[in-house]
Parts: C-alpha cells; structure tokens; sequence
C-alpha cells in the first residue's frame, strides 16, 4: 500500500523573513559566551518594589547601559565596499517579539533607540506596544512586512545593503544589539546565529536570584575578552543602577 501523498505549503511571509535573516547570519563567524548572572539584590528589590518592571526592560535597559560604556559593542562589521568598522552613536534595541501574523505564529524584531536613556516604565510600556500594537501602525514591523512581498532577488539586494553597506541604515533596520529570551517557556537555545554584532539572550531567574545569559558575537568586531567585560558589567549595573531605580520609582 502507498504512503498517503501529502501537500506543498507556499512559503508564508514570516518564513519568508526568518529565511532571509538566517541567510544572512550563516555569513557571520558567531562565536557565544556563557554566564550565570547574581541577581539577587535586584530580584529583592523587585519583588518588594511599588513597580514591577519586566525583565526584558530591565535587560534591555542594562545592556544599552553597558553599550555605552563599552565602545565595541556599539561597533558593526561592514564588508563593502572595503571591510571596516562602524561606531554608532548610541544603541538601538532589537527585541525578539513573538506575536501572531496572518494566523500564525510569527516572530517581529522590535527597535527601541537609545534605551540606556529611557525610563524602565518607558520601556516597558514601548514592550506593549510592541507586543499588542497593530502590526500597520509600529513602523519595523510595516518596513519588515512591506520588504519581505518583494521578490527575493530584490528583498535580498535590500538585506545586503542594509547590512553590509551603510552603518547609520543598519542600525535603523536592523539594530546595534538583539535581546531574546525563552525563560517563559522554560528552555535554553543552544546554538547561535546573528546577523549583528551581538545578541543577548536571557534565561529565567532561579529561587537563588541566579540568571544565566548567553551572548553571541561577531567575531569580527571583538573578541572574547570584551563578552566577559561586558558580562561583568552586565551583572553590576542590573544589581546596582537597575536597583536604585527600581527602589525610587514612585508607586
């Protein structure tokens, strides 16, 4: 007896988009890094805090902070027409958003600039929009929507420029730095790919106040040396300006 025969299923835009992304992040020689963040003085000073901010606001926030302490995570990889590096002025926020897009499931990168000079109610509140705003009305995702209907050889002559050409283009696109995190549905990523230069994904934080975080980098830009530092720095700003932020919001 024959197997039954099955169907073929057009690619949807958001698997278009995702495509497009890992085919351009399969160019970049990603190397990650690893460490369990010690939260606790922040983890109590939410818990009894008037204001509960997200803690994808918070990291969000303290990477941007970090960012600007530390100039090569500002720095982007530009291989046309000669390779160089470009420093951006400030940070913009790619933030992974999982939402629901003609039907299905669909992951949009939402942009925040400069989030190391916003408030965590700020934040949070650009993180609703983000999460619950029309998909017509939040300006990345149209751009994302309206490039993905072209024809590859066109959307993919965008990505490239976008990514490859033009520094001030490819933090407006595409950000400086992406936060993504799986902690709500209680599992790790474990291999890495980034079409920039680095990639900040977060993990739920234990009963111990114990968060680990991954990052992956662009090898071209920095090398390992720069994760620890901006991991060390990482834990001591969200355990300490996230803290005394945290303790003085208003109720």
């Amino acid at each position: 007896m024959s197997p039954a025969q099955g169907r073929t299923i057009p690619l949807s835009l958001p698997r278009r988009w995702v495509g497009d992304l890992l085919a351009f992040s399969q160019r970049v020689p990603t190397v990650a890094g690893e460490k369990i963040l010690r939260l606790r003085p922040l983890m109590e000073a939410r818990r009894s805090a008037n204001y509960r901010p997200s803690w994808c606001a918070l990291v969000t926030k303290s990477f941007g902070i970090v960012s600007s302490r530390i100039p090569e995570l500002r720095r982007s990889y530009l291989g046309f027409p000669y390779p160089r590096l470009y420093e951006h002025a400030v940070s913009v926020a790619a933030i992974a958003v999982n939402r629901e897009f003609q039907g299905e499931p669909a992951v949009f990168m939402g942009l925040m600039q400069a989030p190391e000079n916003r408030s965590l109610r700020e934040i949070d509140a650009g993180l609703v929009e983000l999460t619950k705003g029309p998909h017509g009305e939040i300006g990345c995702y149209r751009r994302l929507i309206r490039t993905t209907r072209l024809p590859r050889p066109i959307r993919r002559l965008l990505w490239w420029y976008g990514l490859c050409v033009d520094g001030k283009q490819k933090s407006c696109i595409f950000g400086t730095f992406s936060v993504n995190s799986t902690a709500s549905m209680r599992f790790q990523v474990r291999q890495f790919v980034t079409p920039i230069t680095s990639t900040l994904y977060y993990s739920s934080v234990g009963a111990n106040g114990d968060m680990p975080v991954q990052m992956a980098i662009d090898h071209r830009v920095f090398d390992g040396v720069t994760v620890g530092r901006a991991f060390a720095e990482l834990e001591k700003v969200l355990t300490k300006d996230m803290v005394a932020e945290i303790s003085g919001a208003p109720e």
